[in-house]
């Protein structure tokens, strides 16, 4: 039986970008000698004062930049929420400061108009976004012409809380309720009963408003994995109480550590009451609560897992697990001991608690896991791992079982070509420009890939069609899926 060894060594090539330098960049510009500005600190917190709205608010101060040479700089003063985009595109610009300026200050009107900017730009679909406080982050870029990168400063933060500042007499509900203990565990046998009674005082967004509520939860702001945008809104309601049940908690944990690809368990958690009325794009949130929540939510367990996987003589297996109530699952695979690092994704979005797997879906996994590897040997024998995953809504990130590992032996006499061919997004998918792994003494292959995008989609076929066999699919975030 004749073996393949795959090895690709992938070369990323770079297009280097060339755009038009001024004579003093050329002459004097050095990156070894240019250094970026150190930006001060900022208070820990600060309550922006809708009553003192022309008094200072911030002032930001930094070292100037050096180039190197007397050369002609511009500092941008960029601000972000902690957590959110990293100063991508959503970011807001402060202002823009050309020569020597190292200082500028703000009224607690302009900050305030920079900050609810910020919150437009992180709006969901319906264009509603929450004033409330929030960690923002500032740094300092100095760009001296564009055919430089920019010098980036350190990062500061502050923990603002902003006002409304259209309508600066409204205000955010405030929560009431006095037997909140700080430690919550959820039952599965009282899933209908209350967990956690809520009162709050009414907010008000005018005389005679309509006001909806949205009971939320979060990461706690001083965990260092907060993201203000991973909130989760458990129930919402236009009374001014609510009895959270522990079905409600529950299942709105479980998605909160979904979005967070965390693991259920015991976890710290913020909830807020926000207030909005209908055709106000805004919503006010109160003051949170920190809990701690312990989830009834229990692991899928196996109950049928064959030792032994025949793909030769056999015809299908069976997996089977102990049901978790409310959850769909999705079963996983992938060569032991890879972690499930390129796993293959057999079934999605089953409600029954079993799986049958005929020999072609396994076979076409195995060899696919072989290759997605990477210079692991297609042999015929082959120790797999495979788990379930419980979830909950739409989310993938759920409850891990534990995994089963199976031995597995499949068909690998099929005759073996003199060369394979990769081929994929970097060309465009095009058979006539794949390059190529040629066969070896050895019978293992061997090839020298030069390409970019390969995370985009890749094959391998044993011709320059696709009329034979192929091997390989998209890799989204490491993960194979079939």
């Amino acid at each position: 039986m004749k073996t393949i060894y795959g090895y690709i060594g992938i070369l990323i090539a770079a297009c280097l970008l060339q755009a038009c330098e001024s004579d003093l960049d050329k002459a004097y510009y050095s990156d070894g000698q240019a250094q970026p500005a150190v930006l001060e600190a900022l208070p820990e917190t600060y309550t922006i004062n809708p009553l003192q709205q022309n008094e200072v608010a911030l002032t930001f101060k930094w070292s100037a930049p050096q180039m190197g040479y007397n050369a002609s700089i511009t500092n941008n003063l960029e601000m972000d929420i902690k957590g959110e985009n990293n100063f991508g595109d959503k970011k807001v610009i402060l202002s823009s400061l050309v020569g020597n300026n190292s200082t500028v200050s703000f009224t607690n009107k302009e900050l305030n108009d920079y900050v609810l900017s910020l919150f437009k730009n992180y709006a969901d679909e319906a264009g509603i976004y929450t004033i409330e406080t929030v960690h923002l982050e500032f740094r300092v870029t100095s760009v001296i012409s564009e055919a430089k990168a920019p010098l980036v400063s350190n990062i500061v933060s502050s923990t603002v809380t902003p006002y409304d500042n259209e309508n600066t007499g409204y205000k955010a509900a405030v929560i009431t309720s006095t037997d909140i203990e700080s430690e919550l565990a959820l039952a599965a046998g009282q899933k209908e009963e209350t967990a956690l009674p809520l009162t709050w005082q009414q907010a008000y967004l005018g005389d005679n408003a309509s006001i909806s509520y949205a009971i939320e939860i979060n990461l706690p702001k001083t965990n260092t994995e907060y993201n203000w945008s991973k909130k989760v809104t458990v129930k919402t309601t236009q009374e001014t109480s609510y009895n959270l049940t522990h079905q409600d908690l529950n299942d709105a944990l479980v998605s909160l550590l979904a979005k967070y690809s965390k693991e259920v368990g015991k976890t710290e958690i913020s909830l807020s009451i926000s207030a909005t009325k209908s055709g106000y794009i805004k919503a006010l949130a109160s003051e949170p609560l920190t809990i701690s929540i312990t989830p009834y939510v229990a692991t899928p367990t196996f109950t049928t897992v064959p030792e032994n996987m025949d793909l030769i003589s056999g015809t299908s297996y069976s997996l089977a697990w102990e049901a978790v109530e409310g959850a769909k699952y999705q079963v996983e695979m992938d060569i032991k001991d890879a972690e499930f690092s390129q796993r293959a994704i057999l079934e999605n979005g089953l409600t029954s608690t079993n799986l049958d797997i005929n020999n072609a879906v396994l076979s076409k996994a195995i060899k696919y896991l072989k290759i997605a590897h990477n210079a692991v040997t297609l042999s015929a024998e082959q120790e797999v791992e495979f788990r379930v995953k419980a979830y909950f809504g739409n989310t993938e990130t759920g409850v891990l079982s534990e995994a089963k590992t199976v031995a597995m032996t499949y068909d690998n006499s099929e005759n073996t070509p003199e060369v394979f061919y990769l081929v994929g997004e970097y060309c465009a998918w095009k058979h006539d420009q794949t390059q190529k792994l040629y066969k070896t003494e050895s019978d293992s292959y061997k090839g020298h890939i030069i390409a970019k995008n390969l995370y985009e989609g890749w094959k391998i076929t044993d011709q320059p069609n696709w009329n034979g066999r192929n091997w390989g699919a998209p890799i989204n975030s490491g993960i194979l899926t079939l």
